[in-house]
C-alpha cells in the first residue's frame, strides 16, 4: 500500500514548477537544495510514476507530473478561495469593511460616505484603498475588497462581479474663461461645432456616449487632445486649449479656473458600485453603497 501523499512533497513541487529551479524553490520553502530534491524524489515515490525529467540540464514535468501540477493548483486555487472566505467572515464578525475606488472618489466623495456611516455605526471600522478602475474591479473580483466604486469608463462586465448604479448625473460643458460660450445659459451640440475639443480616448465609454451625441445632430468633433486621466481634462481647458462635456465632479482643474454651463440633450453618466458575485459582509457594504447615495449628489452640487 503505498504512503498518502504529504502537503510538504506538493509544496515541493509547485515551488519548483513556479519558480524554475531547485535553487529558487529551496528559497521559497527556506530548505537546503537537498532537502527539495529529496521530497521530490519521495513524491515520485508515493505517485508510483516518473513526475519529473531532465532536460537540458534542467528539471521538467513529464506528461503525467503536468496533470498532477494543475491538480495541485486547483487545490492551491481551492485553499486560497477558502482563505478569502474566512477573511471576508471575519470582516464582518469584526465590523471591518474595506473599500475600493478611484482616486479623485477615494479623496472627494468616499471618505465623506466613510465619515457617514461610522456616525451611524460608531462600532465599525473602514479600510479605504486608492486605484485605477480596472486594478479596483480586479480586488473586488479576488474578493480582495468588499465593495468598490468607480466611474463606467470602460467596459467592467465580469463573470465574478455584479455592478450597480449609486447615482445618475448629466454632463456639462466646461470651457475656459471669457471663451465665446460663456455667454449662453445653456450650451447645446450645435454649439460645438467648430470648437477644439478634449476628450478621453476612442475606446472609452464617456468618449462614445459624447460621439453618439455629435453624430445624431451631424456634428464632427475636433479632438485635439485625449487624454486617459479624467482630472487633467479640466486643466487642459483651464489653460485655452479647447472645451469639453464632463462629469460635474471634474471640473475643477489643478490651477486657473473654467466656466461650467449645463449641456442638452442631456447625456447621462453615472456612479458605480462593485462587489463580487457573491457577496459578503453584505449588511455593511449596503449601508455603505446606501450613504454613497445621500453624500453624493451633496458633494457633486458643492463642486459644481
Amino acid at each position: 500500500m503505498r504512503r498518502p501523499l504529504r502537503f510538504r512533497q506538493i509544496e515541493a513541487l509547485r515551488a519548483l514548477v513556479e519558480e524554475g529551479s531547485v535553487t529558487k524553490a529551496a528559497e521559497r520553502l527556506f530548505v537546503s537544495q537537498p532537502a527539495v530534491s529529496k521530497l521530490l524524489a519521495h513524491l515520485e515515490e508515493d505517485c508510483g510514476f516518473a513526475i519529473l525529467e531532465r532536460t537540458h540540464g534542467r528539471l521538467s514535468l513529464t506528461p503525467a507530473g503536468y496533470r498532477v501540477y494543475d491538480e495541485i493548483d486547483r487545490v492551491f486555487r481551492g485553499v486560497n478561495q477558502l482563505q478569502e472566505a474566512v477573511d471576508s467572515i471575519r470582516r464582518e464578525e469584526e465590523g471591518r469593511l474595506i473599500v475600493a475606488a478611484s482616486p479623485v472618489l477615494a479623496d472627494l466623495i468616499v471618505p465623506k460616505a466613510i465619515i457617514s456611516l461610522i456616525g451611524m455605526n460608531p462600532g465599525f471600522q473602514v479600510t479605504l484603498l486608492s486605484g485605477k478602475s480596472q486594478d479596483v474591479i480586479d480586488k473586488v473580483r479576488m474578493k480582495e475588497v468588499d465593495v468598490g466604486v468607480i466611474f463606467p469608463n470602460y467596459d467592467v462586465s465580469n463573470a465574478y462581479v455584479r455592478t450597480d448604479r449609486i447615482v445618475a448625473f448629466d454632463l456639462v460643458c466646461i470651457m475656459p474663461v471669457g471663451h465665446r460660450l460663456t455667454r449662453e445659459k445653456v450650451v447645446t451640440t450645435a454649439h460645438l461645432r467648430g470648437e477644439k475639443f478634449i476628450s478621453s480616448p476612442p475606446n472609452s465609454q464617456m468618449r462614445r456616449l459624447i460621439q453618439n451625441a455629435a453624430e445624431k445632430a451631424e456634428i464632427e468633433l475636433d479632438f485635439v487632445i485625449e487624454t486617459s486621466t479624467a482630472t487633467s481634462i479640466a486643466d487642459f481647458v483651464a489653460a485655452g486649449l479647447g472645451i469639453s462635456l464632463v462629469h460635474p465632479i471634474f471640473t475643477r482643474p489643478k490651477s486657473g479656473a473654467v466656466e461650467v454651463r449645463p449641456f442638452e440633450p442631456a447625456i447621462s453618466t453615472h456612479l458605480l458600485s462593485c462587489i463580487p458575485r457573491e457577496p459578503r459582509n453584505s449588511t455593511m457594504v449596503s449601508a455603505f453603497i446606501e450613504q454613497m447615495k445621500i453624500v453624493t449628489p451633496k458633494i457633486v452640487g458643492q463642486i459644481g
